[in-house]
């Protein structure tokens, strides 16, 4: 079993949100569902309400709440699902607020995140850590965000779409080398969700210009997971 936990992107693991083909989806193929494959148990999503890969040490509580809840068995995943809310609302913020630069404020996440995750893993959990999905475009066929690239009390100024591109690209590439770095395992499933072009999620993939329908049977695909 994989559990997947974080905010609320975690929900494209829950099969309550399968999306059926013939819907003119040309991006992506809806596999045969995950639970059906041998060795294979299936997703169960976890969403936490925990909003920032950046605070989770400030969640503790809550996460260990959830995490010894769970009747984990030999070769159970928990799958961290985090880091899109840090892009759409603090990174770039914050890079303004303490006159940092951008690289500097994606890497205070990164460091902040592989953190606790280690002290997780160092308790026994195995905890996985998941790329962060593509931002939104603007607009989207759901969705225009008319606070771009104007003054935003919580995004910064001026911030726009390739800045949120940027900080995701960056953030994923920071958190791969970490993984790495203090092995950690990193699943990278951002470029199987991503418009290769505006390198933004693929809005025919969501269900509100967001949050992916179920993904998870293209991620036991990808990843090989049933093997």
């Amino acid at each position: 079993m994989i559990y997947a936990f974080g905010d609320s992107h975690s929900s494209m693991f829950n099969i309550a949100h399968r999306r059926e083909l013939g819907l003119g989806i040309e991006n992506f193929q809806v596999l045969p569902e995950a639970v059906d494959l041998e060795g294979f148990e299936g997703f169960k999503d976890m969403s936490s309400g925990v909003p920032l890969a950046y605070s989770l040490e400030k969640h503790h509580d809550a996460i260990m709440k959830v995490l010894e809840s769970i009747p984990f068995k030999d070769g159970d995943e928990m799958w961290f699902v985090f880091g899109e809310i840090d892009v759409r609302f603090h990174i770039f913020y914050w890079h303004q607020k303490l006159g940092i630069s951008l690289d500097e404020s994606i890497n205070n996440v990164v460091i902040k995140y592989i953190s606790y995750v280690k002290k997780l893993r160092e308790q026994g959990y195995n905890i996985h850590i998941v790329s962060v999905v593509p931002p939104q475009p603007n607009p989207s066929p759901f969705h225009n965000d008319p606070t771009y690239e104007v003054m935003n009390p919580i995004r910064g100024e001026g911030i726009t779409v390739a800045d949120r591109v940027y900080m995701t690209d960056v953030l994923n590439s920071g958190l791969r080398k970490a993984c790495v770095e203090n092995d950690i395992p990193f699943r990278d499933i951002h470029h199987f969700i991503v418009d290769p072009i505006t390198r933004c999620n693929i809005p025919e993939m969501t269900r509100d210009g967001m949050h992916y329908y179920y993904i998870g049977d293209l991620v036991v695909e990808k990843l090989n997971l049933g093997e």
